[in-house]
């Protein structure tokens, strides 16, 4: 008897064991969701039960987004207030209240997905539009897996977290800018800010045509690239990764320190070894580490 109970146990690991293996060949394809069990409410949905529509919305100066997968976008165009969308779930929540807007893309309810290979299925994502020249006092974006780009825009203070998916900043101008993802890239592009902070646990972080007073740059693996960017104070780290400059400005302005553990740096082609430290008369500073990796930084 217990040989066969043993036989049972073997077979019933081998099916599981089997049934991950084909769920993940099925998400690693493009796998889509092709029905929901849903424990809290009591309901099975078959298809992605997608949601879609557009939305105009009253005027606002704050923008909080909540979400779990759509990807994000936020964007100055036009002439008026609205929001288009397209979703798997329920249509979002939206609230407008003392001039903030709230958006809640999230599903709360526990749920247990089936995968099928639908490679057609449509992206689903989330996008906001407010009129040109707007000015909005801050913007928040929270994501579980989807991408999060701001474009055409003018805040005081932007904030964007999302835990897989790239974020972009392309022609903003803002005070201060917050940048976390745990698995993607951060890209700035046309950007005029005081302060940038920027870190992802695996991903590269790109800045192009960027004018800053500050930058805070960590990468644990991935390179943080800098092109065409004016800037006073800058501190950067990767763990495995290299990190490239190209600096508006002059060495002779700058504080520097730069070190790696394991790699070369370059200053204007002229190697350096492994650290490399400079004093100036002026309060600019650049501090640059990397354990694994090489440094590379040209001025002007």
């Amino acid at each position: 008897m217990k040989s066969k109970w043993k036989k049972v146990e073997k077979i019933c690991l081998v099916l599981l064991i089997v049934g991950m293996i084909l769920i993940g060949a099925g998400v690693g394809l493009g796998g889509k969701i092709s029905f929901r069990i849903d424990f809290k409410n009591h309901k099975v949905t078959f298809g992605n039960n997608k949601v879609t529509g557009e939305e105009e919305l009253s005027e606002f100066s704050k923008l909080v987004i909540n979400c779990d997968e759509p990807d994000v976008t936020v964007v100055a165009d036009g002439d008026s207030y609205r929001v288009e969308y397209a979703v798997n779930g329920k249509k979002p929540a939206i609230t407008i209240k003392n001039g903030e807007a709230t958006i809640n893309a999230k599903d709360k309810g526990s749920s247990f997905f089936i995968f099928d290979l639908s490679f057609l299925t449509e992206k689903t994502y989330l996008i906001v539009h407010i009129p040109s020249g707007k000015k909005l006092e801050s913007v928040s974006v929270k994501g579980d897996t989807g991408n999060v780009k701001l474009e055409n825009l003018e805040s005081e203070d932007i904030h964007i977290n999302t835990d897989t998916g790239n974020v972009t900043l392309d022609h903003i101008e803002a005070l201060k800018c917050n940048m976390t993802s745990d698995t993607g890239n951060i890209v700035m592009k046309s950007v005029k800010t005081e302060s940038v902070t920027a870190k992802t646990d695996t991903g590269n972080i790109k800045l192009s045509s960027v004018d800053m007073n500050e930058l805070n740059a960590k990468s644990d693996t991935g390179n943080i690239t800098l092109n065409d960017v004016s800037i006073k104070t800058a501190d950067l780290k990767t763990d495995t990764g290299n990190v490239k400059c190209e600096i508006v400005g002059k060495e002779k302005d700058y504080n520097i320190n730069l070190k790696t553990d394991v790699g070369t740096i370059k200053v204007d082609g002229n190697k350096q070894g492994d650290q490399y430290r400079k004093e100036s008369d002026k309060n600019y500073k650049m501090e640059i580490d990397t354990d694994t990796g090489n440094i590379t930084v040209n001025f002007e």
